[in-house]
């Protein structure tokens, strides 16, 4: 088994092509040593961190209805069975929610389903960075004192995991922030509010590639091949003609839940101009600072999955369209792959 160092950007819903990249790295027998990730990226990296693989030779049978209530033995079977518009907790007072807290939805639902994850693999009730077997560093983006923060076993070694997956799953003006009193290295006498770590850092790869606080990177760990997982746009024409890996074999689906029709605040909302220019200004800021990151690195160990075509807050994504994200990812993974290794000379 070979041991890498994993960094998975955000992206929401269209994370779900990690699946297919992380499916390729288990078939050639590569896995992970330490992970980090923003937003989406830290959910991937957290199912990691807890000891899930890609994906398992047998599938428990489902047993029960409730998402929250069935326990996946794989990140592909996790993904697979799971309603992402059952995250779309809104509270009472929706608008009120979206003006006071900088969110439409609660995200509690969300928090629930993590800790759920993270405790059925664990066998331990609010898992903490400390109890992780693989090392895992969460970035979180803190609007109160206008910083990023990272979230490991180093500064925040007793946090329970699916609170500070939950903090860098606050997606602006989607899922509302968190208040944060702090712990570890992050004390504050006043509460922080927290949202999406890919506002300050999408694409968290520095964190293995150069010396920093959060992370101790010995001369052994620098020996190690890092891969960085990185959701970007392609022409359609581009994806056209190339061979569909299928991942739906062991994984029991579930049928997608129809298109609810009729009046929805939300999509009213987030079609004003207004909040459609302050989506382009995040989605800029989100892409800005850790741009200039890669473009110095050069796409060194960079793995690009294009995933056009698909939203951040595409929570609705059906069966067909997982599939085609997987596809992605198993695609994007066999193209640079081999590159990336033999960089560090290392050959398939």
């Amino acid at each position: 088994m070979l041991e890498i160092d994993g960094v998975f950007e955000g992206g929401g819903a269209k994370g779900a092509a990690y699946i297919g990249a992380l499916t390729n790295l288990q078939e050639k027998g590569i896995w992970f040593k330490r992970v980090a990730g923003s937003s989406a990226g830290a959910i991937t990296a957290a199912l990691i961190a807890a000891g899930y693989k890609a994906f398992c030779e047998e599938e428990p049978a489902l047993t029960k209805k409730s998402d929250y209530a069935h326990h996946s033995e794989c990140i592909q079977g996790i993904v697979y069975n799971t309603d992402f518009n059952a995250f779309k907790d809104k509270p009472r007072f929706a608008l009120w929610n979206l003006l006071n807290r900088s969110g439409f939805y609660k995200g509690d639902a969300f928090l629930k389903w993590v800790e759920a994850r993270m405790a059925y693999k664990l066998g331990i009730p609010q898992p903490t960075f400390s109890d992780l077997p693989i090392d895992l560093s969460v970035v979180v983006s803190d609007i109160t004192n206008q910083r990023y923060i990272i979230l490991n076993k180093t500064t925040t070694p007793n946090m329970r995991v699916a609170l500070a997956v939950r903090m860098s799953m606050s997606i602006p003006f989607f899922f509302r922030v968190v208040k944060w009193s702090g712990e570890g290295s992050y004390q504050s006498d006043v509460p922080m509010r927290l949202m999406d770590g890919g506002l300050l850092s999408n694409y968290p790869v520095w964190l293995f590639d150069s010396e920093n606080e959060f992370v101790s990177n010995t001369a052994e760990d620098k020996k190690r091949p890092t891969l960085g997982f990185l959701l970007v746009e392609k022409p359609d024409e581009e994806l056209d003609g190339e061979p569909s890996p299928q991942f739906e074999g062991t994984v029991q689906t579930r049928a997608p839940d129809e298109k609810k029709k009729g009046f929805s605040l939300f999509r009213m909302i987030a079609s004003l101009p207004m909040i459609k220019d302050l989506g382009s200004i995040i989605n800029t800021l989100l892409i800005a600072n850790d741009n200039r990151y890669i473009k110095k690195a050069k796409w060194a160990n960079t793995v690009p999955i294009f995933v056009n075509n698909y939203g951040t807050t595409q929570f609705d994504l059906n069966k067909q369209q997982k599939d085609d994200l997987c596809r992605r990812g198993h695609l994007a993974v066999e193209r640079r792959l081999a590159e990336i290794l033999s960089g560090y000379g290392i050959s398939l």
